[in-house]
């Protein structure tokens, strides 16, 4: 019970009629609800005070003035002290968020000695706070102990005068209705309870067949779901034997046994729940652990491979003489020389063309094996990591994945070291034509156009034996015996033919320059790719310009959404990572300073904001850690009165809804447990309220309602069965 309704229902009692059975004795002020022991005390009570209501009548005046004094008293330090305790709690609450506002800027500057005093400052203010929140709770709790005469049935005794037996008889007869009332409406209660009770059961099954329609067994929440109904059972049990008015004490205790042990069988269900909720948050931050450590091991073996750039750099090479080759041969072609002068350039360049491109084949056959090696290792690998974690694979299959990762290790080893052999070896040129002995000279020849210097092997360096090669094919024969037999027609006849005049000779050819490494941002095959100076290609994190960058293991510059180290990252269409708020497919996310996406709670410009698990800002209603928060459209939390979808909810300082009884600016509101503020009449308890249309509580005042007139005290509890001002009201609290 909350605090309103302790002060409500202990002070309410000065308005109750107790005609035919009030004492003059103190009563101690309790805060739980009256059970159905209660009722039948005053039943019995009332019982007694038929013979007491003479001898008392003297002392009635004198009891009474004394006893309203008191409770007068009390209601008005109740009240102050009531004031205190709420501006002590707001204390606190300002308090927290001070030192959550220290703890941020404690984190963004966790070197700073400045934001470590200002947090040390904010814990002991809350220490502070919360001293003076316990001494004013206190304060309140001693004196809502005190123990006050109970008023009414002194009331009851003064106005009667002499009650006689008839009227103390017809006391005893509306305790009896009352107190069968009581039970009624406890029975009804349960009633209700396990009607709903068992409509969650009904739910949850329905939802369980949803999610998993091949299950034959129960999931643990339609357990927990049948336990409550259960319980809810074996209470309906217990308050009916309580109701039955030939009560049987033997029946009574076996019903509370049983209630007692229903619900220790729902306790031990949530237990299981509770245990298997943390042992799932175990294993999600050791899987996490394992993932961030696998990522390490790949960004290191990627950095290592990285360095090894030599083979696809002579790829590129290869592959640029190869394009500068087959354009020479092509102007020869276009040129107006005759046929016999094109075939004598052609052939030797044709030569070195298909020396060039056999390299080339062989060493990009190598690289492509290297790179399907390191897909099926990697994808061997995932399948021994899931054998591993499954104990129903046999020991035999894993050993089988064992050695066959050992196997194709081995053969990337020497894959890869065939490539870099091969990329050292020298080209294989087309053999030489042996050149006919040069006859005497009739006429002189044209000057003979120089092909492309090559640097000259010299003699004296031994040249390593040349790798073997494979057999050649009749058309490869074919091929390079008809650029022998072009090439020493073309020597003849140079020596045999006049010069001619009109076509001079073409002039010498320089040696085209070895192309420079790439460097900086290139675009390949749609993708973005960033080359340092060195001409190695960039992996990992990139920062360019004042924007970071990431780029995959394979080099491409990645876009949208990255994780990395546990974190998740946004990059924009052009690469760069996002800093601050940005929205994403009709969603608003933060990325903090460092790009890591933000969820929780954020402060940001004075407001509040919170990011779902997956970055998603929230709007609407959100329930955080069992609490209902309200975020505007724009994100931020709201505070304080809120209309939403015709009804109104009144939020904390802390951006949490109210529910139960609450005190804004001076009034008092009661707030539904789904949150929306209650209008009209309200029963809290035994208690009745009436709330105004603005949902403030009435006090101390007569008002009408569909014709009829009613007062509530200064506590806003409904007059019943007394006299107020020499007006009577009923029951029902209607003035009659």
């Amino acid at each position: 019970m909350n605090k309103k309704k302790m002060i409500l229902t202990s002070l309410a009692s000065v308005a109750i009629l107790g005609a035919g059975f009030v004492t003059s004795q103190p009563v101690t002020v309790k805060a739980e609800v009256a059970s159905t022991a209660s009722a039948s005390s005053t039943v019995e009570q009332a019982k007694s005070k038929v013979d007491e209501a003479q001898k008392n009548y003297n002392e009635a005046q004198k009891n009474y003035n004394e006893a309203q004094k008191k409770v007068e008293e009390k209601a008005n330090a109740v009240k102050k002290l009531d004031e205190e305790v709420q501006k002590a709690n707001e204390a606190v609450q300002r308090a927290y968020l001070e030192q959550r506002k220290a703890q941020e800027e404690k984190n963004k500057h966790p070197r700073k000695k400045e934001y470590i005093k200002k947090l040390e400052e904010a814990n002991k203010k809350i220490d502070e706070e919360k001293d003076k929140q316990k001494s004013k709770q206190t304060a309140y709790t001693q004196k809502m102990s005190e123990s006050i005469p109970d008023v009414n049935p002194l009331l009851t005794r003064l106005k009667t005068e002499k009650d006689n037996l008839e009227a103390a008889k017809r006391q005893l007869k509306e305790a009896k209705a009352a107190e069968k009332t009581e039970k009624e409406a406890k029975v009804k209660k349960v009633e209700t309870e396990l009607a709903q009770a068992k409509e969650k059961v009904k739910k949850q099954a329905e939802e369980d067949r949803r999610n998993y329609p091949t299950n034959t067994y129960k999931t643990l929440e339609l357990e927990i779901a049948e336990s409550d109904v259960k319980v809810k059972e074996a209470e309906l049990e217990l308050v009916k034997e309580e109701a039955n008015e030939s009560r049987n004490e033997e029946k009574i205790k076996q019903a509370k046994a049983k209630v007692e042990s229903k619900q220790a069988e729902a306790t031990r269900l949530e237990k299981i729940k509770t245990d298997r909720k943390k042992a799932e948050e175990e294993a999600k931050v050791k899987l996490e652990e394992a993932e961030k450590k696998a990522t390490e091991a790949k960004q290191k073996l990627d950095a290592e491979r990285a360095k090894e750039v030599a083979p696809q750099a002579k790829i590129a090479e290869l592959e640029y003489e190869v394009q500068r080759l087959e354009k020479a041969l092509e102007e020869i072609d276009e040129s107006e020389s005759e046929d016999y002068a094109k075939e004598g350039f052609r052939a030797p360049l044709q030569s070195k063309l298909d020396a060039k491109k056999a390299k080339l084949s062989k060493l990009e056959e190598l690289s492509d094996k290297i790179d399907e090696l390191d897909a099926e290792i990697a994808k061997l690998e995932d399948q021994l990591k899931a054998a591993e974690e499954n104990n129903n694979v046999e020991d035999y299959f894993k050993e089988g994945l064992e050695k066959t990762i050992a196997a194709k290790k081995a053969e990337l080893e020497k894959t890869e070291a065939d490539l870099k052999k091969a990329v050292n070896e020298p080209e294989k040129p087309a053999e030489e034509p042996s050149q006919p002995e040069k006859p005497a000279e009739e006429a002189p020849a044209p000057e003979q156009p120089t092909e492309p210097t090559q640097p000259e092997k010299p003699a004296e360096q031994p040249q390593p034996a040349p790798a073997p090669q494979p057999e050649k094919t009749d058309d490869q024969q074919a091929e390079e015996d008809y650029a022998r037999k072009s090439e020493e027609a073309y020597n003849r006849l140079t020596q045999q033919q006049p010069p001619k005049t009109e076509k001079p000779a073409p002039a010498p050819q320089p040696e085209q320059p070895a192309p420079a490494p790439k460097t900086g941002w290139k675009q390949e095959n749609g993708m973005w790719y960033f080359y340092n100076t060195d001409g190695s290609m960039a992996t990992g994190w990139l920062q360019n310009n004042g924007s970071w960058y990431y780029l995959n293991s394979n080099g491409a510059m990645a876009t949208e959404w990255l994780q990395y180290n546990g974190s998740w990252y946004y990059l924009n269409a052009s690469g760069a990572m996002a800093t601050g708020w940005a929205k994403v497919n009709g969603s608003w996310y933060y990325l903090n300073a460092n790009g890591a996406m933000a969820t929780g709670w954020l402060q940001y410009n004075d407001s509040w904001y919170y990011l779902n698990a997956s970055g998603a800002m929230a709007t609407g209603w959100a329930k955080v850690n069992g609490s209902w928060y309200y975020l505007n459209a724009n994100g931020a939390m709201a505070t304080g009165w809120l209309q939403n979808n015709g009804s109104w909810y009144y939020l904390n300082a802390n951006g949490a809804m109210a529910t139960g009884w609450a005190k804004v600016n001076g009034s008092w509101y009661y707030l539904n447990a789904n949150g929306s503020m209650a209008t009209g009449w309200v029963k809290d308890g035994d208690t009745w309220y009436y709330l105004e249309a603005s949902g403030a509580m009435k006090a101390s005042q007569w008002f009408k309602v569909s014709d009829k007139w009613y007062y509530v005290n200064g506590l806003g509890a409904l007059a019943v069965n007394t006299t107020v001002d020499g007006y009577t009201v009923n029951e029902n609290g209607e003035w009659v």
